[in-house]
């Protein structure tokens, strides 16, 4: 392979929604259902149960009324959730990250070794065999390797045939097993 090679700042924000994606592809569908549950289940049925069952108090009113407020709660805590917690927890996260370490310039290199991300306070180097699956998330090329994705911007390339190239170069080093991960990615097939 010949020595593939780019220089970018890494967004925290896009660096911790692409590490959440994890979930959705590491865990089988059904897993990830029943975990679901169990959250809503506890946190925030059990929320609009609580909230409903002292407005039923509070109110004086029946338990029909009760049972309403508390799927509207539930409802409301679901919303809440979803478009306001959610995304406050990683503005938060990346803004308290970049506080402490601001984004540096990386340098990053592919060769017939892995990849390799250098920055001035950084120097991570991923092999081939430690990849089990590559995907474009959040506007970035994301390896994924045990609980972690590395990732290199899309904005990074020159043009989508520059990114081709380099994903053809990727598929050709990667184990067979992420390799036939990569060539079948749906969100990778633009590149293609």
């Amino acid at each position: 392979m010949d020595r593939f090679e780019l220089t970018f700042t890494p967004d925290y924000r896009t660096l911790l929604q692409t590490t959440a994606a994890l979930g959705r592809r590491r865990y089988p569908a059904g897993l990830r259902w029943r975990l679901s549950l169990i959250y809503f289940g506890i946190m925030i049925l059990g929320g609009g149960l609580l909230g409903g069952g002292a407005v039923t108090l509070w109110l004086r009113a029946g338990p029909l009324a009760g049972v309403a407020y508390a799927v509207a709660l539930t409802l409301v805590l679901i919303w809440c959730n979803r478009f306001i917690l959610t995304p406050w927890i990683v503005r938060t996260s990346a803004s308290a990250i970049a506080e402490v370490r601001p984004a540096e310039p990386n340098h990053f290199s592919a060769d017939a070794q892995g990849m390799r991300w250098v920055g001035t306070t950084t120097d991570f180097h991923l092999r081939w065999n430690g990849v089990e699956a590559v995907f474009a998330e959040n506007g970035s090329l994301a390896f994924m390797t045990s609980a972690m994705a590395a990732t290199v911007p899309l904005s990074a390339f020159r043009d989508a045939g520059q990114v081709r190239e380099f994903l053809n170069l990727v598929i050709a080093n990667l184990p067979p097993a992420a390799a036939d991960q990569a060539k079948g990615e749906a969100s990778l097939a633009s590149f293609r």
